[in-house]
């Protein structure tokens, strides 16, 4: 499966070898550094499943235990705290808090 070249230039989406069942995006050659690799123009939709709400936060997608074919982004051990206003999805910190309510109004939080 590969996206037009008009939809996102020099890359494609095509199945990941490292994740049965899953895709990822791959460039056809090779990037300069600094170069912008993709724009999004609109906003994307993305949600932790319900398998993972309690281990994942909201907003960055921090997660308190390992999975598999990722690794984590610090050695730092991530503590979530469950939102007040919906008693389902957590966050990691007061930024991915604040991202939350500033997108999703006041009701979402856990401050």
């Amino acid at each position: 499966m590969m996206a037009s070249p008009n939809a996102l230039g020099s890359a494609e989406i095509r199945p990941c070898e490292a994740l049965p069942g899953q895709v990822g995006l791959y460039a056809m050659a090779d990037i300069p550094e600094g170069e912008e690799v993709i724009a999004i123009r609109e906003p994307w939709l993305l949600v932790v499943d319900s398998e993972h709400l309690d281990e994942t936060c909201n907003t960055c997608f921090a997660w308190t235990s390992p999975r598999r074919g990722f690794t984590a982004v610090s050695d730092d051990e991530v503590t979530l705290k469950t939102c007040l206003g919906c008693r389902t999805v957590r966050y990691c910190s007061k930024v991915s808090n604040a991202i939350s309510v500033n997108r999703n109004g006041p009701d979402q939080g856990f401050s």
